[in-house]
């Protein structure tokens, strides 16, 4: 298998996983310095946190699946983009696409791995109407936080003053984009030595928090940029500390207003009155998963919102020691009409395993009989010798994750300048993930721990 094959396989994999998203993301990060015929890049200790903050942004702010690829070739770059293209099963929740960047640029090129792109002939032109029919009628976004050139502006002193795409449309083959960059042409890109670039920092912010079009929004960020740029802990895409100003540049050919987190709002608003999706075939209709479930195996959310009774024994024991380990049961139903009779059917899943039962005139009957077979495994993996219910630390739930894969989880826990400790976790299939600052390595490994199982929906 070549790295195209590979590229498009982890992409169906992807979509596959999170069927209910409102869009994809593709985040592309590239901190490794680089060195051109007429320049030489180092290394961005920011990319990092970049890339980070804008994948739980739209991952779990705004409903996106994300798709993260760091130091890319120009080969490997030019394939995720066409396995983008070519992809031709977007489920039906998909609206647009998303193209994110931090790293090294000049021009109008970015820097990768082993040289420069364009940004629009390498970019921009595989994703048009034309050359990627399955992403035609979405609009898509582009985010390019990278430098532009090698000028500064070091500002002048003035006086004050005092909705749903039609099954058969036409749109235009170079439309329907927005290029939002961090800078004007010619200019360089900031960095806060702390938390990475400026502007994605800032971007990050607005789309968590604001209702408003991405417009709007951009149009906020720019002058929250400016507001920042006297902070004094800012430095250039080369680690160079400066007090200069930084303007953001829209090329804008939308043929709509673009929503991000009201529209996440307004999915949340519509899942609180259990609008479930359910689809029909001659032998069962299928109730699948709420629309905020990333994934169908393992979906999110309570595990009493179908309404059943807290009083079966069963179920309500393995929901109560799963909740004091600060872990989730989630569930399935699939609802049988073909003879008649409506029943029910219910599959179970937690990280310990997954049940399911035979048909059932109740969803309460069905979802008792799946905990009574799943409870002996989890008691078996939560409880001790001595009868009591055990904490399981996030160390111990991640690695219990991958025990029948035998993987392993790693740590790199370091001290940090203000004598606190910062731990890396190293999960297969997620790549590195990082904690919070805590006063001990026991307690900065949990956090790593915590933040990778909320990146594998586990927590």
């Amino acid at each position: 298998m070549d790295a195209a094959e590979d590229l498009e396989l982890k992409l169906k994999k992807k979509v596959g996983e999170s069927p209910f998203s409102k869009g994809l993301a593709l985040i592309v990060g590239c901190e490794e310095g680089q060195e051109t015929e007429n320049k030489t890049f180092p290394f961005l200790r920011g990319v990092m946190k970049d890339v980070d903050l804008m994948e739980k942004t739209f991952r779990d702010t705004l409903r996106y699946c994300t798709w993260r690829v760091m130091n890319p070739t120009k080969v490997e770059l030019a394939a995720a983009l066409r396995a983008v293209a070519s992809h031709s099963e977007y489920p039906p929740s998909y609206k647009r696409f998303v193209f994110i960047f931090a790293g090294h640029g000049i021009h109008e090129q970015i820097v990768v791995k082993d040289g420069l792109v364009r940004i629009t002939n390498d970019i921009t032109v595989p994703l048009e109407a034309n050359n990627a029919s399955s992403l035609a009628s979405m609009p898509k976004l582009f985010f390019i936080d990278a430098c532009r050139g090698p000028l500064q502006d070091s500002g002048v002193t003035v006086v004050s003053r005092g909705g749903e795409v039609a099954e058969s449309i036409t749109v235009p083959a170079k439309g329907n984009m927005l290029i939002a960059y961090s800078t004007l042409p010619n200019y360089e890109a900031l960095e806060d030595t702390l938390t990475g670039g400026l502007w994605l920092k800032t971007l990050s912010s607005e789309l968590s928090t604001s209702m408003d079009s991405i417009m709007d929004i951009l149009t906020t960020v720019r002058g929250k940029v400016l507001e920042q740029c006297t902070s004094g802990t800012l430095q250039n895409r080369l680690g160079i500390k400066i007090d200069v100003l930084q303007v953001s540049q829209t090329d804008d050919t939308l043929l709509k207003k673009v929503y991000f987190l009201k529209e996440a709002k307004s999915q949340e608003e519509g899942e609180a009155m259990d609008t479930s999706d359910v689809r029909t075939t001659a032998s069962h209709t299928e109730v699948t998963p709420p629309l905020h479930c990333h994934n169908p195996v393992l979906p999110t959310g309570s595990a009493l919102r179908h309404g059943q009774s807290v009083s079966r024994p069963a179920f309500a024991q393995l929901n109560s020691i799963l909740s004091s380990n600060q872990l989730k049961l989630n569930e399935r139903y699939v609802e049988d009409a073909a003879s008649g009779v409506t029943r029910y059917k219910c599959e179970l899943y937690c990280v310990y395993g997954r049940e399911d039962s035979g048909y059932h005139p109740t969803k309460e009957g069905s979802a008792e009989e799946a905990a009574q077979k799943l409870l002996p495994s989890v008691t078996r993996s939560l409880t001790p010798r001595g009868g009591a219910s055990e904490q399981v630390s996030a160390v111990k739930r991640l690695q219990e994750h991958f025990k029948k894969e035998q993987k392993e989880v790693k740590y790199d826990t370091r001290r940090t300048p203000t004598k606190k400790y910062l731990s890396h976790a190293f999960v297969p299939g997620v790549g590195r993930v990082e904690g919070k600052e805590e006063k001990s390595e026991e307690r900065a490994k949990e956090s790593a721990a915590s933040e990778a199982l909320k990146r594998l929906k586990l927590a």
